[in-house]
């Protein structure tokens, strides 16, 4: 294993041990509270909190062990396709919070309906769904803490002899810049598509339509603010530099970390798992279209993939460089 993979006992310790807890508390409360719940307990609520769904109290025993149960079964999935730490971290943070929500889900349930005689009174209200939230986010945050970070590993040779290089003077300073936006009709489409899902549930549901509407906008909203704005690649001698809304930020990798670079052609549906931020088998994407793409291996072997135009000039500039630096070491 390289200093950068990620080991199953980690990786299920820190997905698991968050879930697991909440799970716990929740399964503790259920029983402290059994005697004041009502046979039948309210599960669902629609629009403005009045319960409209029903369920047996003994079925919530199952509904806190599901959280994890599912953190489980995709933190596995995950370790199965990729060791990688650089993609683990995120995914594991995503397994445990989604584990963790579902557990914190059951608790809530369990302190609306408590001391109620009849479940048809239990109201949710929006501090619960904030609580709730703020638990799903909290345990994944523990479980990216719970896990190392990824350590910086130079390039142990220089970029392969079939990678693309630039014909240039020995000592002669280059640099290379690009942009790469997703077309706008796509940036639309992406923002209206969560609208669109949630105005089709409610259309069978139109009595629970208030907050799936406002949960439909606000990620419609987020999405196109993601998509929107262009991905701009800087190389130079100091590395690859990649700034933009996509990429979360800056991402930046060392000119020594560099093992090569090249230049992919992606489509629709890729190695990288589609157009976006993504994070998979193959490592992290940041892909705004179908076409040209920049992918750097560093030297613990993992990838960084950026969707820009003239990408291949880009990957032999990278290379140019990676090779420069790794001779004066």
């Amino acid at each position: 294993m390289t200093a950068n993979t990620i080991s199953w006992k980690r990786a299920l310790t820190a997905a698991l041990v968050p879930s697991v807890l909440i799970a716990l508390v929740a399964e503790v409360l259920l029983l402290v509270w059994w005697s004041d719940l009502p046979e039948r307990v309210a599960t669902h609520f629609r629009g403005w909190g009045h319960a409209d769904g029903f369920t047996d109290r003994s079925s919530l025993i199952w509904l806190m062990l599901l959280g994890p149960v599912i953190t489980l079964v995709m933190t596995t999935l995950m370790l199965l396709s990729s060791r990688d730490l650089r993609v683990g971290r995120p995914l594991v943070a995503v397994a445990s919070g989604v584990g963790s929500l579902i557990a914190c889900t059951g608790a809530a349930v369990v302190s609306i309906n408590h001391g109620l005689d009849d479940p048809h009174d239990a109201r949710l209200r929006w501090p619960w769904l904030l609580v709730v939230i703020v638990v799903g986010i909290g345990a994944g945050a523990v479980s990216v803490w719970w896990l190392p970070h990824p350590h910086d590993v130079d390039a142990n040779e220089p970029p392969p002899p079939d990678t693309p290089r630039l014909a240039v003077r020995d000592g002669q300073r280059i640099s290379w810049s690009g942009t790469a936006t997703m077309p706008r009709a796509l940036s639309a489409g992406l923002a209206l598509l969560p609208i669109a899902i949630i105005g089709i549930v409610t259309a069978f549901w139109p009595h629970n339509w208030i907050i799936p509407v406002i949960i439909g906008v606000a990620l419609g909203i987020l999405l196109f603010v993601l998509t929107a704005f262009p991905i701009r690649v800087l190389i130079d001698e100091t590395g690859l530099t990649v700034r933009g809304l996509m990429a979360l930020g800056r991402r930046h990798i060392p000119i020594s970390q560099v093992a090569q670079a090249q230049s992919l052609t992606v489509g629709w549906l890729n190695r990288f798992g589609g157009i976006g931020y993504r994070i998979g088998a193959a490592g992290i994407g940041i892909i705004p279209r179908p076409g040209p793409v920049i992918a750097v291996t560093r030297g613990d072997g993992s990838c960084l993939a950026v969707g820009v135009d003239g990408a291949e000039e880009a990957a032999a500039v990278l290379n140019t460089l990676a090779e420069r630096a790794h001779a004066h070491r």
